[in-house]
């Protein structure tokens, strides 16, 4: 999991808000996918979010700002149809539409809502989702069943060290 979230970092330390954006709404259907591997996208992916990151989310006298169904509701929109318009997602709670702005030297501009629209600052959403993603990782590192699944991630192989089952280099 962990070089996922450092692809996220990489991600927003070269400014590259779409990849970064992109990278951190898939994470939750993969934490979910390794935690419940039964479930429905839909349902495992809104699980692990309100445990892992709908706190971070949710404001005094238990207003969630984002829940698990409007930001699996931004995946699909984004993933399928590069939109931040969420209405017609079937899933969606609250939120109708995410507006996201990238950082401002000295300005903070997040988790803002005015009627349906949720404005999130992007690097500031990334790091929360891979801060969740490090936090679970922790937890799910303690279960062999968890911990063998998450061998099943997609690596990216360096050619000059080799590809498993195809070219081997060296000895």
């Amino acid at each position: 999991m962990l070089r996922f979230t450092s692809a996220i970092e990489r991600s927003l330390l070269t400014e590259n808000w779409y990849s970064a954006l992109a990278m951190s709404l898939l994470l939750p259907d993969i934490c979910g996918k390794i935690d419940n591997p039964s479930l429905s996208s839909t349902k495992r992916y809104v699980r692990w979010y309100e445990h892992w990151l709908q706190p971070l989310y949710t404001v005094g006298g238990g207003d969630v700002m984002l829940s698990g169904a409007d930001c699996y509701a931004l995946r699909c929109s984004l993933m399928h149809e590069g939109s931040g318009n969420v209405e017609k997602q079937p899933v969606a709670e609250r939120v109708g539409k995410f507006v996201f702005c990238k950082p401002a030297r000295g300005l903070i501009i997040h988790c803002n809502s005015i009627d349906d629209i949720l404005q999130l600052q992007v690097d500031i959403f990334a790091n929360d989702m891979c801060a969740a993603v490090k936090a679970w990782h922790v937890s799910a590192a303690q279960d062999p069943i968890r911990k063998a699944a998450m061998t099943e991630l997609l690596p990216i192989h360096d050619p000059r060290e080799g590809i498993p089952g195809l070219v081997s280099f060296g000895d």
